[in-house]
């Protein structure tokens, strides 16, 4: 019989390794374009500059992955035991990221090509028909209009920060 406790302990300590190593390489990237950046951290006297932000996520990013990462350790050293590692799952599980990042990558060139509104269109109601396949098999009329309306509310929500919050010009 399998003790579903050990299992999922397992789990547990696999999520928590695994998501550490995650956030903390996305930290790592962060950091690397932060301190690779000297405008970042030009002084404007009093203004902290346009680093400060970045530099606030960042930290935040690095400290969670770090607290992640070291739970995962210290259930790891308390099991006793080395992890398994289901190479099939993290394929499997990896499809979709790569994919959003594929489609993020491919997201600016159709930016240039058509214009925002058509291309942020586009993008939103292709990544929210692939997030919500199940629901378009079970109910293809309802999940439909959830995806029509969630691409307007992201389109219109996305054109009004940019053009008129931050003055981006994306015309």
């Amino acid at each position: 019989m399998i003790d579903s406790t050990e299992n999922a302990g397992s789990r547990k300590t696999r999520l928590h390794l695994g998501g550490g190593i995650f956030f903390g390489l996305w930290a790592g990237f962060g950091w690397y374009g932060h301190l690779g950046n000297a405008q970042l951290g030009e002084d404007f006297g009093l203004d902290p500059g346009p680093g400060l932000l970045p530099a606030i996520v960042l930290s935040v990013l690095t400290l969670g992955a770090l607290v992640l990462a070291g739970m995962g350790l210290v259930e790891r050293v308390k099991s006793g035991g080395p992890l398994p590692i289901d190479w099939g799952a993290i394929l499997r599980g990896s499809v979709a990221p790569a994919l959003l990042c594929l489609s993020l990558a491919a997201y600016l060139p159709l930016v240039w090509a058509i214009g925002f509104v058509p291309a942020t269109m586009l993008y939103s109601g292709l990544l929210m028909a692939a997030l919500s396949r199940n629901q378009l098999r079970a109910a293809p009329g309802s999940a439909l209009l959830s995806i029509v309306v969630g691409v307007l509310v992201c389109t219109s929500l996305t054109y009004a920060l940019f053009i008129y919050w931050i003055g981006v010009p994306l015309r």
